[in-house]
């Protein structure tokens, strides 16, 4: 074998074990179960089910199923293989993407090396996604068109008929298949724009794209529910931006998104270094790329989940500028095989130290994710045992779930029982505005005659008001609770037995020493956050030191635990857990806020202004700390410091009447 050859394996080599590596994870995504159990149901009965089956609110209501291909595949998988093959398939599928996107990038010249960097930092972009759902399929058919494309381009190769029959599959199989026109319609007017300024028509390549593009437009026409389908996508596109509490539907560049995520980091480091290799290559553009470049990057600034698009898009089109701009440095003229080689196994060595990094799980650990390295179900995403203890005790219906439940409620109720939502937002713009508020909770739960909750406590800080309200009402009793859920069931003679024999009395029950992620004890974390939502200072303190002496730099707990101290009025121990978690994350706003109000209640006015500064550069938008500091200035007799932080509150909401009416009576002459 020829040196090249061993290189070019080598380089290969290193981003599909990068790859393999990114993917290969237990299953944590929430809506995976309902995906599944959708295709259990249309192999099942031969339907593809058009009305809402699983969720008992929205019964009878109109569903269009755009998934219904990949729910078909994964299912049968999953019935051949079980839970490992279907891991195993997507490990395989994100493989052959990151193979199509290398070859891509090789078709237009690119540097073998500086395609193997640029993809490897466009998987450490993009893995957070890399999980069993529709769009995995999307970002094979990206790849696939963006190498067919290519393969076209430049050596005429006629791969790019088989466009129109993979945009077939893609229309019935996510609503972004709207993306593959995308990239076909970008090389057609990037192609079109560069023979205008070469004066010079190709009308056979041009015509080629043409009919292509046609052949895939019409091939949408296929799509299950046709036209509806796009009144469909535009509508989610328009719920999904409205959402921003959720945090995959966050800009990227904002500063809510991905708290402390490195795949962001890597996200903006990326588009500096694609952007860069654009205007490096300003004179001599390929606009078919830069068109499909602006377009992906548009994409993600909408959405943090949308990232991956982007990346595999500016990934091989880096490389490839990068390799032309850099063309006429003397080392890329010689051919040293020996450095060439050398470079190849450093990169090979990355990819290795890369490997490790995830099979350790501290590169899940460092990003607070349920997902761990290897086969198998996420235990921490689940409410398994909560699901096991409804069904031996055979807890009946009608039920309220929240959304972190409702996938995999479906797969082991149905259709003994219905979710109350089953985690998609198609239903549920009503739910996610008010459900968690117990004064909302009431007219829920009598107008639909509830009979238990389940709630996921750990995925959201908002259910843990009504965990309180539950508990401290006499209309329900809390039967289950682990590190994952929570159960109430109504206090009826139907639940009685159910009730006698497990209704939670927390001054004897004690919870298990031994629960998930114990080098990150996550499953202490949540049960912290539930003993204060229950009442129980002294358990919940327990729990949070138990997660810092297990991970000492687990801010989160330090951070929590000084919340807890502070309502207690025990400030000492407060202040020095807000300071250790500022020590381990500095810009946490919540701890410089937690840190002054500390202050405040020890008359510690100057340390108090000191920290709600602090706290409001980092949570510009937080009125509240804002006024604050106008009351501290003020208090300390700054009334030029005062002035200037209303006039900010103004610029922030120019409706606010106090700060209006305060700074319009200063600006009064003395009489």
């Amino acid at each position: 074998m020829e040196i090249r050859q061993k290189t070019k394996l080598l380089l290969i080599s290193s981003i599909l074990i990068v790859s393999a590596a990114y993917s290969f994870h237990k299953i944590a995504n929430l809506d995976f179960w309902l995906h599944l159990k959708a295709g259990e149901y249309i192999l099942g009965y031969f339907v593809i089910p058009d009305t809402n089956i699983f969720n008992y609110p929205s019964e009878g209501h109109r569903w269009l199923n755009v998934y219904w291909i990949f729910q078909i595949i994964i299912f049968l998988v999953y019935k051949i293989a079980g839970i490992s093959g279907l891991i195993l398939s997507k490990v395989a599928i994100f493989a052959l993407c990151v193979w199509l996107l290398y070859k891509a990038g090789e078709v237009d010249g690119a540097s073998p090396h500086l395609n193997a960097l640029a993809l490897i930092l466009c998987i450490m972009a993009a893995n957070e996604r890399f999980i069993i759902r529709p769009e995995m399929f999307s970002l094979l058919f990206i790849a696939l068109y963006f190498f067919a494309l290519q393969l076209y381009i430049r050596k005429r190769k006629r791969i790019i008929w088989l466009i129109p029959l993979f945009q077939l599959f893609w229309v019935n199989m996510h609503g972004l298949h709207v993306l593959g026109l995308f990239v076909i319609l970008s090389f057609i007017v990037g192609e079109f724009f560069s023979s205008v300024l070469r004066k010079h028509f190709d009308k056979t390549k041009l015509k080629t794209l043409s009919l292509v593009f046609g052949l895939s437009l019409l091939a949408c026409l296929f799509a299950l529910y046709g036209h509806d389908e796009l009144f469909l996508l535009a509508k989610g596109t328009y719920r999904a931006l409205s959402l921003k509490n959720i945090p995959e539907l966050i800009s990227p560049f904002s500063s809510r998104a991905g708290f402390g995520t490195q795949e962001i980091f890597f996200y903006k480091l990326l588009f500096v270094v694609s952007a860069c290799s654009f205007v490096l290559r300003i004179r001599h553009l390929n606009w078919s790329h830069l068109i499909l470049y602006v377009g992906f990057f548009y994409l993600s600034l909408q959405a943090r989940r949308n990232i991956p698009y982007f990346a595999i898009i500016a990934g091989p089109i880096m490389a490839i500028n990068l390799t032309r701009s850099l063309a006429g440095l003397t080392f890329f003229k010689e051919k040293k095989w020996p450095l060439e080689t050398c470079g190849a196994y450093i990169i090979f060595g990355l990819s290795i130290l890369l490997l490790f990094d995830v099979a350790s799980n501290d590169y899940y650990i460092r990003n607070r994710s349920n997902k761990r390295f290897g086969l198998g179900i996420s235990p921490a995403t689940y409410p398994i045992k909560a699901i096991d203890f409804i069904m031996k005790n055979q807890i009946k219906g009608p039920v309220l779930n929240d959304s972190s439940v409702g996938s995999y409620f479906v797969w082991r109720m149905y259709p003994r029982q219905k979710a109350f939502v089953d985690g998609r937002l198609a239903w549920g713009d009503k739910y996610l505005s008010y459900f968690y508020l117990p004064q909302h909770f009431q007219r829920i739960a009598k107008s639909y005659r509830l009979n238990y909750v389940i709630l996921g406590h750990g995925w959201s800080s908002k259910l843990y008001g009504l965990v309180t309200a539950l508990h401290k009402s006499k209309d329900w009793a809390l039967v289950y609770f682990d590190e994952v859920a929570v159960i109430f069931v109504r206090s009826s003679a139907v639940n009685k037995a159910v009730i006698d024999r497990h209704a939670a009395n927390l001054g004897l029950k004690s919870y298990p020493a031994n629960l998930l992620f114990q080098r990150f004890p996550v499953g202490h974390f949540h049960l912290g956050n539930l003993f204060v939502a229950l009442g129980q200072s002294t358990w919940a303190k327990a729990a949070f030191e138990y997660c810092i002496e297990v991970f000492p730099d687990y801010f989160e707990a330090h951070l929590n635990l000084a919340c807890l101290y502070n309502e207690l009025g025990q400030l000492k121990p407060a202040e020095r857990h807000y300071l250790k978690s500022l020590d381990i994350k500095p810009k946490l706003a919540q701890a410089h806020s937690g840190l002054g109000e500390v202050y405040l209640k020890g008359r510690q006015f100057e340390k108090a202004i000191k920290a709600y500064k602090a706290a409001s550069s980092l949570d510009k938008q937080n009125l509240s700390l804002r006024r604050t500091l106008v009351l501290l200035y003020l208090n300390e007799g700054r009334r030029k410091d005062a002035m200037s932080e209303l006039e900010k509150i103004l610029e922030i909401n120019p409706q606010e009447k106090i700060a209006k009416a305060f700074i319009g009576y200063s600006s009064k002459p003395s009489r």
